[in-house]
């Protein structure tokens, strides 16, 4: 009997653990598909971020090319990381509002979550 409550108690931690660990720094409150202000778009060349849950997304730049990459939140800052480079940005989050603000000394990039 302890030898299985023991078993049980592990698979159940083993299953806990891993989502708990993505909870406390906001990184689910950025999964889903974020637009960038046209005008910006056309500055910045990226159209449109798609971010899935699983760490992987999708750019989408002005000239509609699809582009795949991994993301994350470490010590509050969102990694983006394509084929190319890794970006490193401070973000915000307020109502459907992201905005990005590049360690790179590139400008912020202001996007609205899509329902």
């Amino acid at each position: 009997m302890k030898t299985t409550f023991k078993l049980l108690l592990l698979s159940l931690l083993c299953l806990v653990l891993p989502l708990l660990s993505g909870c406390g720094n906001g990184s689910s409150a950025l999964v889903g598909r974020w637009l960038v202000d046209e005008e910006q778009w056309q500055a910045s060349g990226v159209k449109e971020f798609a971010l899935f849950k699983d760490g992987t997304g999708i750019i989408v730049s002005s000239s509609d090319h699809k582009t795949s990459v991994t993301w994350k939140v470490t010590d509050n800052r969102f990694y983006l990381t394509s084929p190319e480079q890794t970006r490193e940005s401070d973000y915000k989050i307020s109502g459907s509002t992201l905005t990005l603000t590049p360690q790179d000394g590139h400008p912020s990039l202001v996007l609205k979550k899509q329902k």
